[in-house]
């Protein structure tokens, strides 16, 4: 894109149109899901035209990336970290309590069934050009550090194993807990691997195991 084109759509943008852009694709990406609903539908529903929409949005990616970080502000970090630091004894308490208050919190289920969505819907042949660096500037100041200063919190009271390394070990932590909640979430009832009646349990007692792993042996 020109230079020259960049700037006459800028020229364009209003505030007021591009939040009820966002707004109105958060609720159809939610009510009817990323696979189903189209750029046409979205004009539609806020009674623009494609040619208007596609002033404030170049693609479906633009756009599922800022609906993306609204729904990753709007987790409850601050929430999730004050419960952690209340009812935490230790780094490691602290740690798993966050895990779980931040990411599986049953108030923010559409929060994570569109992370989940969007995951499966931008993944291999799907996945853009720069699709990495558009997804870090999405993502910019919408994650939490917390983790890591839990378990170096740990380490130094001792409740966490000394040999682990903190950032590797945030990132798995974090990345296990999503992919299997994430499948939970979308497939439900229809992973055939897991009996119904454990289904809702997995992630927790996937928790459960990977806080025993990191334990301190005493």
């Amino acid at each position: 894109m020109s230079s020259d084109t960049a700037s006459s759509r800028m020229i364009y943008q209003v505030d007021e149109t591009r939040d009820r852009i966002l707004d109105a694709a958060q609720s159809l990406f939610i009510e009817r899901g990323l696979f189903d609903v189209t750029m046409k539908d979205l004009a539609s529903e806020i009674g623009i035209s494609r040619a208007s929409l596609y002033r404030y949005y170049r693609d479906k990616l633009d756009l599922a990336l800022d609906v993306m970080s609204k729904m990753l502000t709007g987790l409850p970090a601050g929430e999730a970290a004050a419960h952690a630091k209340k009812t935490g004894k230790t780094g490691l308490d602290k740690a798993f309590i966050f895990l779980e208050h931040y990411w599986l919190n049953p108030g923010y289920i559409a929060n994570y069934r569109y992370l989940a969505e969007f995951d499966t819907y931008f993944s291999g042949a799907r996945a853009p050009q720069a699709f990495r660096q558009r997804l870090a500037g999405a993502l910019d100041q919408c994650y939490p550090g917390m983790l890591e200063e839990y378990l170096q919190e740990g380490i130094g009271d001792g409740s966490i194993r000394s040999d682990i390394e903190l950032d590797i070990t945030a990132e798995m932590l974090q990345n296990a807990l999503r992919a299997l909640h994430h499948r939970v979430l979308l497939r439900g009832e229809l992973l055939i691997e897991v009996h119904e009646e454990n289904l809702q349990a997995l992630p927790k007692l996937l928790l459960s195991h990977l806080k025993e792993s990191l334990a301190a042996r005493a």
